[in-house]
């Protein structure tokens, strides 16, 4: 029987087992309450692009800012600079059992050993030639730094060790020794060990770090005063299958092919809770971070036989160990730590979920790009290591707090340039769109961030093997403590809020007649025909006199900037030939040997030059933003125009006509947590951002790893907004293999999972706000997800019941996609059109279509609705729908999912775009009502479905007919009873729909039912064109944004793509 040492006493013999290990007292050895490893707190960086250890090295290097980079300081901490260990902390050893084995050289015998440093406790298997190898290495250290002394002239040629001699190696313990003389051996080994490593010197050489498994991450918290266990190391050698790598073979690393071509490579293995990580030995260098998550497999080889084969979906590891003993501990120590330690990755949850529900995370929501772009700029700033941003699209020129009264301070170039010059790493996964679909140019916004700093990191994803899908998150992840996921993009159109403006022309500006560049043109002459002239200063333009009032305005506000190109005839840019390229080198080369004298020639202005001219612009831009909220190709009109976004243009520079098309209101909705929440957030951006490192840029340097921060320690901020709620958050998502690197069979649709809980278990009431809606009753050829059968069968027993029960689903009239119905170029407005009308009230798959075949009155269940607002643009009236961009869905006012992923097949299967979400369940409540009787409303749910529908209907305070916010309050607080349901959200949205038919006859509309009568209904005169001021005294009846859906818009015409339409050659499942 196995026997250990206690307190110095012996309880019975060694084991002389030669067959197997006890696996079971080797796990019990190794386990310490609370983790497998040492978790690293928020002081320590999760990012680690260089490990200054060096396991191939005699020396510990720190190059600049390295304490920065462990995250951790060498004053008042306890070591000298460059040290691993505590420089006023001993390491103590004790050995606790000697497992002997036999080989073709006889007996031998491996020690476990038990290390405590700053309280910090592991433990270490080590066989006598081990501790002989790092005695012959600490002697000649000792000797090689005595010579060092005494040929630096150093007098004092006593040794450097504290105890004034070398330790002296005990003897081998012999095969046949008894009891006793394995423990007095025992003991003589822990003297000389602890001996060894009582000099700091020795310790700190890296045949000791090696012997002691440590290095630069094994000690991140400091010294510790309650016992923990420190994360498992240790040098392996890591198998390279050339089958697999090189020849792309499919290969299982245990046969004769793959040991034949094959090699073992040195690496430095880390085990945390919440991922396992291997690093080269001799750089340093992260060479893969794995998470830990439900499908990890630890193994073993049959025909390698100290070998475990680790399975994970980026890579399957395969890691020889020196010894079995050694092997069978770290298979100990990875199942602990997957069926313990990292629990909360390894094993399903629900809905799903590859995390689980985390209690006590405080949440907040924001409405509309202004608060939300508000909230982001500010948590920016107060990065203090790391920001994370996932987008489908980012613009770098957008400012996200207006107006701009503090010039470019709050663009967010700007902003992620401080905060980069500040030490900030800044990581930003980017959609890599098809540039013949869609004019994003996201190659534009990669490559002028990563010109402002090296601590700007960027990667597009995916490659041209995924053509239909997409990265559709929108997330911004601060120091992995603050989340905000959404349905708002950091980029041009997408900063509004509840007014909704259609125009951005100020009177001041109609006045003076900015923008007219014929007259700039003919002020400043010959000086504008260069193409780095200055440009007319605005403030000059804004002083002039004697200019044309409205009818100056040339296209738009922006014209100085734009327009003086076009009127003077510039030639536009045309290719360059192989002709022309040569030239232009040839030229470049005469310039630099005769200096100045040609610069005229061909670069009429110098770098002093354009320096100016640029502080010019950012004159101009100062004074135009005093203006305007929406600058330059901040104006759009998705629906009108389709975005795109130059390579090297004007940001500044408008991309429609401010005096004749309105711009599109957007209505959109985001939030943000603190904690744990925004843990499991950054969790999923950094599984993505490996997978694509990994992907792309496997050998890259300059790519690097992400790691996850740990959970333990924690803490939130000091002070918390007054609107943030304590709730229940679990994150969702939609992805796959494509997305986020997950095994091949393995989708992650969590999303749905969620929505169809959700709707379940509802009891009183859902509200939806969606981009899309493309969801199908029954089983479907083309729609496959099931989110529109659980709304069906929920009201189908609510009817059944003589329940009431209320669904509010709130959608843009339109979808964003430029060009008009009934022509060429609205093939694939149409074919989204059709799909949302077959999942609303057109079709058999229909939801209002089924519950009249159960004999139920939808109107009493369902209200559909969109929003419209109006306006004037030079004193022309004028009107738009306002864009439902939202993703959210709140349950009974309890329970809420809000994020990136739309109501469709795209969004909720996971196999198609990559989606995040937050499923969020109040458990803060304050009094309110449910279908006249006292409900207990939340805080966070509650408050956000009130805020929605008040800005819907109208009621915010500082609207055309807004009232007081408790009168408010009381009008959207019961959103189940008849007299709200009836007498005021529908009764508001058909009074507004039929004022802005009136007015202006808008379409889509329930009257036109064909293309034909589309035809014929768009040559009839409005009366905003007959009769503009009877037509405003109309539309002060309007009420708010809420306007009925037109269910019965193009019934009777066919809406998919013909096949001769390139909307028609793209399969039909892009557009669901």
């Amino acid at each position: 029987m196995p026997a250990t040492l206690q307190n110095g006493e012996v309880n019975g013999g060694f084991d002389r087992s030669i067959n197997q290990l006890d696996i079971a007292a080797l796990d019990s050895t190794n386990q310490v309450e609370g983790a497998v490893g040492a978790p690293i707190n928020d002081s320590s960086v999760e990012i680690i692009s260089q490990c200054y250890f060096n396991p191939a090295c005699d020396v510990v290097e720190s190059p600049p800012g390295r304490d920065e980079v462990r995250g951790r300081s060498d004053l008042g901490d306890g070591r000298v600079p460059d040290a691993v260990f505590f420089e006023d902390a001993d390491i103590a050893l004790r050995i606790t059992k000697l497992l002997w084995t036999s080989g073709p050289l006889g007996d031998s015998v491996t020690y476990t050993i038990e290390v405590n440093h700053a309280g910090y406790s592991w433990v270490i298997l080590r066989n006598y030639q081990r501790i002989h190898a790092l005695h012959i290495n600490l002697y000649f250290f000792d000797a090689s730094m005595r010579l060092k002394n005494r040929v630096q002239g150093d007098l004092k040629t006593e040794p450097i060790n504290a105890n004034g001699f070398f330790p002296v190696m005990p003897k081998r313990c012999p095969p046949d020794a008894t009891v006793e003389m394995e423990t007095e051996h025992a003991y003589v080994m822990e003297d000389y060990l602890t001996k060894m490593f009582e000099d700091h010197a020795r310790r700190e050489h890296v045949a000791s770090l090696r012997f002691l498994e440590v290095s630069d991450m094994s000690f991140p918290l400091g010294p510790q005063t309650v016992e923990r266990m420190k994360d498992s190391e240790m040098v392996v050698q890591k198998l390279s299958c050339n089958l697999h790598e090189v020849c792309l073979v499919p290969c299982n690393h245990d046969n004769a092919a793959c040991k034949l071509f094959s090699q073992w490579k040195e690496r430095w293995v880390v085990i945390q809770e919440t991922c396992y990580i291997y690093r080269h030995t001799k750089t340093g260098l992260i060479a893969g971070v794995f998470l830990h998550d439900q499908h990890m497999k630890v193994e073993q080889l049959l025909t390698r036989n100290t070998s475990l084969l680790i399975k994970h979906a980026l890579k399957d590891l395969i890691i020889n160990f020196p010894n079995k003993f050694e092997m069978e501990l770290w298979r100990c120590q990875m199942k602990n730590a997957m069926e313990k330690v990292a629990v909360d990755f390894t094993v399903p949850h629900e809905r799903g979920s590859f995390v689980p529900i985390r209690n006590g995370v405080h949440a907040r929501f924001f409405i509309n790009g202004k608060a939300y772009m508000e909230a982001v700029a500010d948590a920016l700033e107060s990065a203090v290591k790391q920001i994370f941003i996932g987008g489908w699209w980012v613009s770098p020129d957008v400012f996200l707090k207006r107006p701009i009264t503090e010039g470019l301070r709050w663009r967010l170039d700007q902003i992620l340039k401080r905060k980069a010059e500040a030490g900030v790493q800044i990581f930003i996964l980017m959609y890599k769109e098809s540039r013949a679909v869609l004019g994003i140019n996201s190659f534009y916004t990669k490559r002028k961030l990563t010109r402002l700093h090296p601590n700007i990191h960027v990667q597009r994803h995916p490659d041209k093997n995924v053509l239909l899908w997409s990265h559709h998150e929108k997330t911004v992840i601060i120091d992995q403590k603050l989340a905000f996921v959404g349905g708002i993009d950091l980029c041009y159109g997408r900063w509004d809020d509840h007014h909704y403006r259609l125009c951005d022309v100020t009177d001041q500006m109609l006045e003076e007649g900015l923008g007219d560049a014929g007259a700039a043109v003919e002020k400043y002459g010959e000086d504008l025909n260069l193409r780095y002239a200055r440009k007319p200063k605005l403030t000059s333009a804004i002083r002039r006199t004697g200019m044309g009032k409205r009818a100056a305005i040339k296209n738009t506000v922006a014209a100085p900037w734009r327009g003086l190109r076009a009127k003077m005839n510039v030639p536009k840019f045309r290719p360059r030939s192989r002709f022309n390229y040569k030239m232009r080198r040839a030229q470049k080369s005469c310039i630099e040997k005769i200096g100045g004298t040609f610069r005229k020639l061909f670069h009429t202005k110098s770098k002093e030059e354009k320096r100016a001219i640029h502080e010019d612009r950012m004159e101009e831009l100062s004074m135009l933003a005093k203006e305007c909220l929406w600058i330059g190709k901040d104006y759009v009109n998705e629906v009108k125009y389709a975005f795109s976004q130059p390579d090297c243009g004007d940001p500044y520079e408008d991309l429609l006509d401010r005096k004749k098309t309105p711009r599109l209101p957007w209505h959109d909705a985001s939030a943000c947590v603190w904690g744990v929440g925004a843990r499991d957030t950054a969790r999923h951006f950094i599984q993505k951002w490996n997978a694509c490192k990994f992907q792309k840029f496997r050998f890259d340097e300059d790519h690097q790893f992400l790691m996850p921060g740990l959970y333990e320690g924690l803490e939130l901020p000091a002070f918390l907004p007054d609107d943030a709620a304590s709730c229940r958050v679990q994150v969702l998502r939609s992805t796959c293999a494509w997305s986020s690197g997950l095994l091949p069979d393995v989708v992650d649709h969590s999303i749905q999972e969620g929505y169809i809980d959700l709707i379940r278990n509802s009891k009183h009431f859902v509200y939806m706000e969606s981009q899309f809606f493309i969801t199908l009753i029954g089983s479907h050829k083309t729609v496959k997800n099931r989110v529109g059968e659980a709304l069906f069968r929920r009201i189908e027993r609510a009817f059944r019941a003589n329940e009431t029960f209320r669904l509010y689903i709130v959608l843009p009239l339109q979808p964003a996609i430029a060009g008009a119905y009934g022509t060429r170029a609205g093939a694939a407005v149409q074919a989204v059109t059709h799909w949302i009308y077959q999942s609303i009230s057109q079709g058999k798959h229909s939801l209002l279509g089924n519950l009249r075949q159960i004999g139920a009155d939808p109107s009493n269940y369902v209200t559909v609705c969109g929003l419209r607002q109006h306006g004037e643009i030079v004193g022309r009236l004028a009107t738009e729908i306002v864009y439902v961009h939202s993703k959210l869905m709140v349950v009974d006012d309890v329970f809420t999912i809000i994020g990136s992923a739309n109501m469709n097949d795209r969004s909720m299967l996971g196999k198609r775009d990559s989606e995040i979400a937050w499923l969020i369940e109040d458990t803060q409540f304050e009094d309110s009502v449910m279908d006249g009787r006292p409900y207990r409303s939340g805080l966070f749910s509650g408050r956000l479905r009130k805020e929605l529908m008040k800005i819907s209907l109208g009621l915010i305070e500082d609207l055309p007919h807004g009232v007081p916010p408790a009168e408010a309050n009381r009008i959207v607080e019961d959103p189940v009873s008849e007299n709200f349901y009836r007498g005021i959200w529908i009764a508001t949205a058909v009074k507004n729909d039929a004022i802005f038919q009136e007015v202006f006859a808008c379409v889509p509309n329930d009257r036109v039912h064909s293309f034909s009568e589309l035809r014929e209904f768009e040559k009839q005169k409005t009366i905003n064109e007959t009769d503009p001021d009877q037509a405003r005294q109309v539309l002060q009846g309007v009420r708010g944004y809420l306007v009925k859906f037109p269910l019965k818009f193009l019934k009777d015409s066919k809406l998919l793509p013909a096949c001769s339409t390139a909307a028609g050659l793209v399969p039909a499942i892009n557009w669901t």
